[in-house]
């Protein structure tokens, strides 16, 4: 190894220590969109911690203990209402960043209803969903 190769990797080490491990909990039905956007989300990224749910129950557990830096929450996830999903995610972590999402277009005009942040995931779009879960990640990291 050329010792300007060891000197970075070792510089490497050193930063990931600082770098703050964000903890993402993503809730949704099943749906390919979904499982894509999960793959994309922790393949390769080591700073992204996340957690998976699919139901209003497992979200019930999961937060019961620790709330995550960003929740993503589907619109459909089944369980309860949306609507009841929100407030129970808003009541019971109201430090995480909360962007609600849905694969059905029809459904957005709802969900713009509720004064979240509300995202359409589409296959085509997964990358701009991407910039805006690091965008919030940066927000409540700075």
């Amino acid at each position: 190894m050329k010792p300007w190769t060891a000197r970075a990797s070792r510089f490497n080490g050193c930063m990931s220590r600082f770098m703050k491990v964000v903890n993402i909990l993503l809730c949704y039905g099943q749906s390919e969109c979904w499982d894509n956007f999960h793959r994309k989300l922790v393949s390769g990224n080591s700073t992204f911690n996340v957690s998976v749910v699919n139901s209003f129950r497992e979200l019930v557990r999961q937060t019961e203990n620790v709330c995550n830096d960003v929740i993503l929450l589907d619109w459909e996830m089944p369980g309860k209402s949306p609507q009841v999903h929100i407030d129970f995610v808003v009541r019971t972590c109201p430090n995480s960043k909360l962007i609600v999402l849905t694969t059905d277009p029809r459904l957005e005009y709802l969900a713009r209803q509720t004064d979240v942040n509300v995202f359409s995931l589409t296959r085509e779009n997964i990358g701009d969903l991407m910039s805006i879960v690091r965008n919030e990640v940066n927000l409540s990291v700075g």
